[in-house]
């Protein structure tokens, strides 16, 4: 499988990683093209308390929710790509590809912005070499514009 790398090394735990990291920029890399984007690290999920964990509580008043976190799928992750088989082609080496850590995120909000400043800066969604078909869902390809633009008066 192929590994994460950053500046030409392996990447294969989190303890290879700055301390504090939440996340990364990545880029993969293939003949068929390239696809920018972001994966966080951990993965949080929120779930209703069962009635027997309600009982036992002490305080009733505080929340019947209870906030797991647990390593998210980031080494195995092959982007997010939507209406294409390539991230499973990608997966299974069926098609050869290279997947880079561009920056390490230590927040959300960083995560976010170096993805879109990433996706703006290398102009994904006006080159034919990039993947990505939207940024933040907001802005579109060119593809999708020109459907658009026949409509408009």
């Amino acid at each position: 499988m192929n590994n994460w790398k950053y500046k030409g090394e392996d990447v294969n735990s989190i303890q290879d990683m700055p301390e504090g990291a939440i996340g990364f920029i990545y880029e993969i890399n293939s003949p068929e093209g390239k696809y920018l984007g972001k994966k966080l690290l951990v993965s949080t999920r929120t779930k209703k308390m069962t009635k027997s964990q309600i009982e036992q509580m002490v305080d009733k008043r505080k929340s019947k929710k209870i906030v797991t976190k647990t390593e998210s799928n980031w080494k195995s992750y092959f982007s997010s790509l939507k209406d294409s088989d390539l991230p499973k082609r990608w997966k299974s080496g069926e098609v050869e590809c290279t997947r880079t850590i561009l920056a390490y995120c230590f927040s959300k909000m960083d995560t976010t912005y170096l993805e879109c400043k990433y996706l703006f800066q290398n102009g994904v969604l006006e080159s034919d070499e990039y993947l990505n078909a939207n940024i933040l869902g907001k802005f579109y390809n060119r593809t999708m514009t020109q459907k658009s633009s026949e409509y408009a008066t």
